[in-house]
């Protein structure tokens, strides 16, 4: 049963499948398109239309179709040459011969939205079935031609790649869409806009132009764009602003970017942006008549014929644009003018070309329109003269654009004819084979199109790297005047990638089209960002650059010693260049500025309050203002207002011979201003020529009219004398010789002089163009210019020669459109009469500089120069250190470490003094140190040595003594040889320290702890010795030992023999390896040299005292074993009390030694010697002498034995 059922089903949906055959498309979009039936249909997507309206969305019935308005004529050129090309292969037999390209195109009305309906169109036909689902055969399209957008090209392409369908596209230029991996189908005939803004930045660069506004389009390609424009720029320059043209042409969106273009300082703006985004912005450049701007247009709309209006002319004449490369398509304006309406609705674009051409409507109906349309307009028969009209679509001479579309449809058709070509068997497909034309897939023509390479008629070689990207060649454009007053475009220069490296941009300068006036000789206009000749070619003055007048200002505050100064500007380019220019220089000579800041010309006012305030504050008493005279005036009355009147002003040209500020209520403040000043002449015959005017040589200067209604305080008669505001009438009388005002004035020309020098020099550069000779000129092939119809740029050339002598006597020439650098200095003073005048001081002219200080008067109206410093300067003895977060000319001054001098004033750093010399009091001198060591001479040393004598008196007198009394029993109890030995080696101790008393030398320094080691080893060894004695003696009378006779008197001798010489050795070394030497100690007292003896070796040194020291604590021991030997006399308790005086002597030796500094560690070492030496001495051979002398009685053998009956 489950069987059955499954069959049945089976059945019944082969049945199903075998009526449903095809499927019936349900609905399809209103496109605007051109169609011809070809054996291969090419597609392409156009900017037919520039706007897109869309209907109202009620979203209860069926939303009507999208209506494009506004035709564009150069886009329908584009589409039409598509059709020409397309045309041209089928008549060539040479190329795709058999083949017969058809075509289907649609308009994307600049919006996305229908640029991809147009493209699914496209891929996926228009008819109204479908049957074919092994989908076998060839596609509606091979390859499409378009979208123009970036925007678009990118969604189109997504979608695309998906199928490997080629879109060559003429005009999509984003950098984005080189990315093979996001687009493999993607190929273009424009360069990518990579190399767009590598042509710009090259362009701004050569001109100089280091602050540049931005503009884009708000889609893929204006973005972009900005974005790799701006990173290249901030390389070199600076990005003043960008801003975003909206989507939707709000126009309060553009009100604002106007804006923000009338408030930069920027001069230079670039935009990235199609035409439809830049309509509305043009727009509102007319509307608020924004000029004074140097446009830098992108190539989508450098050459578009819409804005090359009268309209626009004024405000983007002198645009300078990178453009695609111009070509020549032979035969193309007259296809174009044999266009015909066509009643096909496939072809309904030629239609409403024709409608928008002529201004007029055809009866037919259609979807979007009525027949109150047909009432309105008048009714195109399809006869009218095409020929007779003049736009851009019939405008051939600029073929860019439409020569891209071009060779879109060439490089399509070439890949087509080379897949043609394949030889079977050599294919490039799987198992070597060919693709087959008839049924063509878009893949394989993608696989010849990457490949494809040819030569245009045209000479311009056709490939794609591996990119898909063309070779980027662009013209360089210039917007200029036609002869009727609309915009031109002139090819003034070209950019080639493929040129070496510096050589890419090549520039016609002289055929640029600056939209500024022609040539502008100013006599006032001083800002030094002007003397950029690559930005300004045709700016020229009368007027030194504010460059020479910061200079200038920076000489005077080094001049007068002014190193702490304030700065004012107003906040335009004429303030702040000056300003900066003027800090630039005067911190290259060590000025500091104490403030700066700036006025707006807006808000002055309100800014002098806050300015005054910052004055007042400061301890700068010497004040730059670079600002015109209303802007100074301002700051000037808020000065009075606060009683600041201690401070002295440098002026700047543009007041310092105001007479606005030039009056008596101000002088408490501006008495004793130092300013730069135009030169001062006197032009003859000036005075006589103003006061001979008169209204009636001029009745229609509103200028002069207003001039003598001021000066007489009349109205002169005119037509409406209802504004006579209870003035007299004007008698024409008036004579301005009794007028006394600053028009009649010529003590002071100033400007007026530089206008004189501008006239003259128009005038000289005009006679030089007239004098001219044809053939001998300097123009093109020797040709001279017409006077009466000049050319931009050649009363430039004879500007930038010009040179003459006026009446006065001056050369006036121009260096690079700068004048010769003459300056008058002026200082404000009063008169006798008591009101100011203006007192020439001194003089600039080119590189020498004159001033008479002693014709100077400062601002409290003496001679001396006021003071303006941050600090005072520092003394010698002292350095300067900087203030932390504050200039270099605030600092304090510190005193000089001891040991370290400044002998100059305002000294960096404190220096040191040699080793042998010292700091004085006041750090400003090096003075010899004091020498210090333990001399004969001091009462330290004579005390020492005194008791050093007396030791080895002492000695010497035991000596005697023991000699004389050498055969009792006391003297030659254990071995007199040896107390004779011990008594020669204290000798020695006491008199080894007299060599350490006394100037320190280099064989003293080596004897004294040489002859120290030795003497005490021998002192110690005798000792040593004695106790041994001592202890065998006792041993030998016990019965059986006959210990003595190994340990006679020759060993005793040996030994102290042998224990010497081991020390010998080690001093022996120590000499020879790294011997005691003469040191200059100055770590002790910095203000003293402490001679001293460096022990060389503190190994050395060690050793040889710690021999001593095991020599003396062996001897200890011993004698502390031997001290209860019965005994009358028993020398072992004398020798252990002297070996306790010994080492308890050395050991308090260490601490005092190590803390002594100078000659009192020197007298410490002297002390343990002699110390040492006396408690041997002492306790050895006191007790000895005691019975010699004093009790003679008891020296015999008996008592010392013990035998002797009293001791009984």
């Amino acid at each position: 049963m489950q069987f059955i059922l499954c069959t049945f089903l089976s059945l019944g949906l082969v049945f199903q499948v075998a009526v449903e055959q095809r499927c019936e498309i349900q609905s399809q979009f209103d496109l605007n398109g051109l169609y011809k039936y070809g054996d291969i249909i090419l597609g392409g997507i156009f900017e037919v239309h520039f706007i897109t309206k869309y209907p109202a969305l009620s979203f209860s019935s069926k939303p009507e179709e999208l209506r494009c308005e506004r035709l564009d004529f150069a886009g329908f050129q584009w589409a039409q040459t598509m059709v020409f090309a397309i045309e041209e292969i089928n008549r060539d037999p040479s190329l795709l011969p058999n083949i017969t390209l058809g075509y289907r195109m649609f308009d994307n009305c600049v919006k996305l939205a229908v640029a991809f309906r147009a493209a699914t169109a496209l891929i996926s036909g228009v008819g109204n079935t479908f049957t074919d689902y092994s989908c076998t055969g060839t596609p509606p399209v091979l390859g499409i031609v378009g979208d123009p957008g970036s925007t678009h090209s990118i969604a189109i392409s997504r979608m695309l790649g998906l199928f490997r369908i080629p879109l060559v596209c003429y005009f999509a230029t984003c950098s984005c869409l080189s990315d093979r991996k996001e687009f493999p189908s993607f190929f273009r005939t424009i360069p990518s806009d990579a190399f767009q803004v590598k042509a710009m930045i090259q362009i701004i660069k050569h001109y100089g132009w280091t602050w540049v506004g931005a503009i884009a389009s708000n889609d893929d390609y204006g973005l972009y764009a900005m974005k790799t424009f701006v990173k290249e720029l901030n390389m070199f320059g600076c990005t003043a602003f960008t801003e975003i043209l909206p989507h939707n042409n709000d126009r309060s969106e553009v009100r604002k970017i106007i804006r923000t273009i009338e408030k930069s300082t920027a001069k230079v703006i670039v935009i990235f942006s199609t035409e439809a985004y830049l309509i509305p912005l043009a727009d509102e450049i007319v509307r608020q008549k924004l000029k004074a701007r140097q446009w830098i247009a992108s190539e989508a709309w450098t050459a578009a014929p819409v804005f090359h209006t009268k309209e626009l002319l004024p405000y983007l004449g002198g645009t300078i644009g990178i453009a695609i490369r111009r070509g020549e398509i032979p035969g193309l304006k007259d296809f174009l003018l044999q266009i015909r309406p066509m009643y096909d609705p496939y072809n309904n674009l030629i239609n409403r070309f024709w409608e928008k051409m002529f201004d007029c409507k055809f009866p037919e109906k259609t979807n979007n329109q009525s027949s109150s349309d047909l009432v309105s307009s008048r009714i195109c028969t399809g006869s009218e003269d095409i020929e007779s009209t003049q736009t851009a679509y019939t405008d051939v001479s600029e073929l860019r654009a439409s020569y891209t579309v071009y060779k879109a449809v060439y490089a399509l058709a070439h890949s087509l004819h080379d897949l043609m070509s394949c030889e079977s068997g050599k294919g490039p497909f799987e198992n070597n084979s060919c693709a087959d034309i008839t049924r063509v897939q878009p893949w394989q023509l993608l696989h010849y199109l990457k490949r494809v390479n040819f030569t245009t008629q045209y000479g311009d070689r056709v490939s794609f790297d591996e990119n898909g990207d063309a070779l980027a060649i662009y013209d360089v454009m210039n917007w200029q005047r036609a002869d009727d007053g609309s915009v031109k475009i002139e090819t003034i220069g070209l950019f080639d990638e493929s040129a070496p490296a510096g050589q890419e941009l090549t520039l016609q300068e002289d055929k640029i089209f600056w939209n500024f006036a022609s040539n502008i000789v100013s006599y006032s206009a001083s800002c030094a960002c002007l003397s950029n000749k690559r930005a300004f070619p045709n700016f020229f003055r009368t007027i030194p650059s504010d460059f020479y007048q910061a200079q200038t200002m920076a000489y005077l505050a080094k001049h007068f010693g002014w190193s702490w100064v304030g700065a004012i500007a107003i906040d335009n380019d004429y303030g702040i260049l000056g300003i900066q220019t003027f800090v630039e220089e005067v911190k290259n000579a060590g000025i500091c500025i104490a403030f700066y800041e700036t006025m707006s010309p807006v808000y002055t006012q309100r800014d002098a309050v806050r300015i005054a305030g910052v004055i007042k504050r400061s301890t700068a008493k010497v004040i730059v203002i670079f600002a015109g005279n209303i802007d100074a005036e301002f700051v000037f009355h808020e000065l009075v207002k606060q009683n600041i009147t201690d401070r002295q002003f440098l002026a700047s040209e543009a007041w310092s011979t105001s007479p606005l500020i030039f009056n008596t209520d101000l002088s408490s403040v501006t008495m004793g201003v130092l300013g730069v000043a135009v030169r001062r002449v006197d032009i003859p015959g000036m005075q006589n020529f103003l006061v001979n005017l008169h209204p009636s040589k001029f009745p229609n200067n509103v200028f002069f009219r207003e001039l003598w209604e001021t000066s007489f305080n009349c109205k002169l008669e005119q037509e409406n004398n209802s504004t006579l505001n209870n003035q007299p009438l004007c008698s024409g009388s008036e004579n301005l010789r009794t007028v006394k005002n600053t028009f009649t004035d010529v003590s002071q020309l100033r400007i007026t002089y530089n206008v004189y020098k501008a006239v003259y020099a128009v005038a000289h550069a005009l006679h030089n163009l007239q004098a001219c000779k044809n053939g001998s000129g300097p123009f093109m092939n020797g040709s001279c210019g017409d006077i009466y119809n000049l050319k931009p740029g050649q009363l430039m050339h004879y500007l930038n020669q010009v040179r003459f002598t006026n009446k006065l006597g001056e050369v006036v020439y121009f260096d690079k459109g700068d004048s010769r650098v003459v300056y008058d200095i002026v200082n404000w003073q009063r008169s006798h009469t008591g009101s100011m005048e203006y007192v020439t001081v001194g003089r600039v002219d080119g590189p020498e500089w004159r001033i008479n200080e002693t014709a100077i008067v400062w601002t409290t109206g003496v001679k001396k120069v006021p003071v303006s410093i941050c600090s005072e300067n520092c003394p010698p003895g002292t350095r300067k250190a900087a203030r932390k977060g504050e200039p270099i000319c605030c600092f304090d001054c510190i005193f000089c470490a001891d040991g370290e001098i400044s002998n100059t004033t305002d000294s960096l750093q404190c220096d040191k003094c040699p080793l042998e010399f010292w700091s004085n009091v006041y750090r400003n001198e090096c003075i010899a140190r004091a020498i210090e060591f333990l001399s004969f001479e001091d009462t330290m040393g004579i005390t020492l040595t005194t008791v050093a004598l007396f030791g080895t008196s002492v000695t010497v007198a035991v000596g005697i003594v023991f000699l004389y009394y050498k055969n009792t029993p006391i003297v030659r109890a254990n071995n007199s040889e040896l107390s004779f030995l011990l008594l020669f080696s204290l000798t020695l101790c006491f008199l080894c320290s007299l060599f350490f008393i006394g100037k320190p030398s280099i064989w003293s320094c080596k004897v004294q702890h040489m002859v120290f080691g030795v003497s005490f080893v021998l002192c110690i060894s005798c000792i040593l010795i004695k106790t041994i004695v001592v202890l065998m003696a006792f041993k030998a009378n016990l019965p059986g030992n006959d210990v003595m006779k190994w340990f006679g008197p020759v060993q005793q001798r040996g030994s102290v023999v042998v224990f010497t010489l081991i020390q010998v050795v080690i001093c022996a070394i120590w000499l020879s390896l790294s011997p005691p030497q003469p040191n200059k100690n100055t770590s002790y007292q910095s203000s003293k040299i402490i001679l001293e003896c460096a022990v060389g070796s503190f190994v050395a040194f060690g050793c040889v005292l710690g021999y001593i020291g095991l020599l003396a604590g062996i001897c200890f021991v011993l004698a502390f074993l031997a001290r209860n030997l019965p005994d009358n006399f028993n020398e072992g308790k004398f020798i252990t009390f002297s070996m306790l005086i010994f080492c308890a002597v050395w050991i308090a030796f260490i601490p005092p030694y190590i803390s002594s500094p100078g000659k009192y560690m020197v007298a410490v070492e002297i002390f343990a010697i002699l110390s040492s030496s006396f408690g041997l001495l002492g306790c050895i051979f006191a007790p000895k002498c005691y019975i010699i002398l004093l009790k003679p009685e008891n020296n015999t053998k008996k008592f010392l034995m013990g035998r002797d009956p009293v001791n009984k």
